[in-house]
């Protein structure tokens, strides 16, 4: 059972609007005025773009803790509960913090008419948290885009662009170009900026860098991986990067698009070695990369039955996702239980799993962006020849599946974080699956 305060807490956060999203600081920075600024003499290093943020940041914490470092993690969505999105040292806020923190929120907020949404609200609520406990660095994770994110009232030591691709396309803008001058909108005056982006959008976050005088890097420019291992377990791959080569790293998160993860991180990490901010140990690093875990990254939740968990609900992840399944598992036939909100390129994120699939089990849930799953399995009946049903709720599609499945036989579950997480909820809640120590 919850404690009623932080009951109450949660409550009152979620009388904010989080299903729309409002460009624009301006309620920020009325809220970071009025508690005194909060976030003044941090260490963050700000993290943007499509895909692969949470992961990046999950390796530089775990690096810069084995390092030897305090770190603050700030990230979005929650997966399992709301205030894992807010950690520091690999544990999420306490009971008790977030009671404090949210009592001091209220005041700074109750006087204001133009009410700002949750998400700004549980911003500024973990840079209250931060300011209490003074890690020594924060990795900071955008929500979307970047210039106009709630996130972006900070001075990063480095801003990180993981890369960029098609998604809040009603948003951001529809091009590769213009979506990533709103990534890049988090760069900031004469401070490095890291990236993994490539081809048009990468010119653009080049571009936003040399305007600003920052010193830049591009990932594929500065490093140069090569995998040797691929397995369900994971990868092992040497590192060249600016100034050393590390060979046979080992991560634990499936899939090459997770070594470029891992080799953007290692690359923030040897920019602030040249800044003079932190100074590496390869046993550290070695360390630090192999215990990174980042729950709905081709996570498997479940042995018997096996069922993978992936977040993946943009185009350009959906195929990183089908490139990484046959690569680093094997199985007889594959089931895919997807839900899509009807804001996303449906098609363009559901072809990829159809090359693969044997069987769909399309739902949805109670966010209201949600494509209704009749609607769903109608539009990729006309483009799948493969079984295809549609079940009302998650934990029903995960019924069916087990009921269709056989042990050679792999359950993937993706289509959008909600889906991720609500599936994973129910797993460990239901079914017992065994997850990481730190009940993610």
């Amino acid at each position: 059972m919850e404690n009623p305060s932080v009951q109450a807490a949660l409550a009152w956060l979620k009388r904010f609007d989080r299903f729309h999203i409002r460009p624009g600081l301006e309620r920020m920075e009325a809220m970071l005025e009025a508690l005194g600024h909060p976030e003044r003499g941090l260490s963050f290093l700000h993290i943007a773009g499509t895909n692969g943020k949470g992961s990046t940041g999950a390796f530089l914490a775990g690096m810069l803790r084995e390092l030897g470092f305090s770190v603050g993690v700030f990230s979005s969505p929650a997966i399992m509960h709301e205030l894992d999105r807010i950690q520091y040292n690999g544990s999420r806020i306490g009971d008790a913090e977030f009671v404090a923190c949210a009592e001091r929120l209220k005041r700074a907020v109750s006087a204001r008419q133009d009410r700002p949404t949750e998400f700004e609200v549980i911003t500024a609520l973990a840079l209250v948290y931060f300011e209490r406990v003074r890690p020594d660095w924060v990795i900071w994770e955008a929500g979307l885009g970047g210039r106009w994110d709630a996130t972006n009232v900070v001075e990063p030591h480095v801003a990180v662009v993981t890369n960029v691709g098609h998604d809040h396309l009603d948003v951001l803008g529809n091009t590769l170009s213009t979506i990533a001058a709103e990534k890049a909108g988090i760069v900031k005056a004469g401070h490095p900026v890291v990236t993994g982006a490539e081809g048009v959008a990468e010119s653009v976050v080049k571009k936003r860098a040399g305007q600003l005088d920052c010193p830049y890097y591009q990932l594929d420019s500065c490093v140069r991986t090569v995998a040797h291992v691929k397995r369900e377990e994971g990868s092992s791959f040497t590192y060249t990067g600016l100034e050393r080569t590390l060979h046979d790293l080992t991560i634990t998160l499936p899939g090459e698009h997770q070594i470029r993860n891992a080799a953007l991180a290692l690359l923030v990490l040897e920019v602030l070695s040249r800044q003079g901010c932190v100074t590496l140990d390869d046993t550290a690093i070695r360390r630090g990369l192999r215990r990174t875990k980042w729950p709905g990254r081709m996570e498997l939740i479940s042995k018997h039955p096996r069922i993978l968990l992936d977040a993946a609900h943009n185009p350009e992840a959906a195929a990183r996702l089908k490139e990484a399944l046959p690569a680093y598992f094997t199985y007889r036939r594959l089931c895919v239980i997807a839900g899509i909100f009807a804001d996303k390129d449906v098609m363009s994120v559901l072809k990829p799993f159809g090359e693969l699939a044997d069987c769909f089990i399309l739902t949805s849930g109670d966010h209201p962006r949600y494509m209704p799953a009749d609607a769903l399995a109608n539009v990729l009946a006309n483009e799948c020849s493969c079984t295809v049903k549609a079940v009302p709720t998650a934990e029903e599609a995960v019924q069916e599946a087990v009921k269709m499945c056989g042990t050679d036989d792999l359950i993937l579950v993706a289509g959008s974080h909600d889906l991720m997480s609500t599936v994973r909820k129910y797993i460990v809640s239901d079914l017992k699956a065994k997850v990481g120590d730190d009940g993610r």
